[in-house]
């Protein structure tokens, strides 16, 4: 008797606790803002009026996604979170399987990508890259949170060259980032 109470409690108790997980889990991954984007757990990427996250627009978004930033042999950069603006698109990725560096390096050696500008600052905590491929401008930037050492790999896409090289300059996506 006394084996069956206790298993009995135990998968109440674990029953219990997969559903507050559960609540938890759907809770982090939502908006809390419509002006901003939930990165991670609690990092926030602040949206401007012309933009907001929306899902990937059709198979072939996600392949062109696929294809540019998410084929590396040795490291992943799986889609986050995506984010519409004003003739760009921006592309979160959580990357594995290398640091900062590792991925800032081989992003730098990727065939299907023109190197226009770089800037590799380890005393800032990131590094960015202006490229372009056939028919698209992208500023990559890997962005690291000092406070627990995740980091991010931020693609803004776009058609309009000016457009992609000033938020280039402007270290658009890093400024807009908060870090808890």
């Amino acid at each position: 008797m006394p084996s069956f109470f206790y298993t009995h409690t135990l998968m109440n108790n674990l029953l219990k606790y997969t559903v507050a997980l559960l609540v938890i889990l759907v809770a982090a991954c939502s908006t809390t803002n419509k002006g901003e984007v939930i990165l991670g757990v609690k990092d926030i990427y602040t949206l401007t009026p012309t933009e907001q996250e929306a899902p990937f627009k059709n198979d072939k978004q996600a392949g062109l996604y696929g294809r540019l930033f998410n084929h590396y042999e040795k490291a992943q950069i799986p889609l986050h979170k995506y984010v519409a603006g004003d003739g760009y698109d921006m592309y979160f990725g959580i990357p594995i399987g290398y640091n900062r560096a590792g991925f800032y390096y081989t992003m730098m050696k990727d065939s299907a990508f023109t190197v226009l500008n770089n800037n590799a600052d380890e005393k800032k905590y990131y590094n960015k890259i202006l490229r372009k491929t056939d028919s698209l401008y992208v500023s990559t930037s890997v962005i690291e949170n000092i406070f627990n050492a995740s980091y991010y790999i931020v693609h803004i896409t776009g058609k309009d060259s000016s457009q992609i090289s000033n938020m280039y300059e402007q270290d658009y996506a890093f400024k807009k980032l908060t870090f808890k």
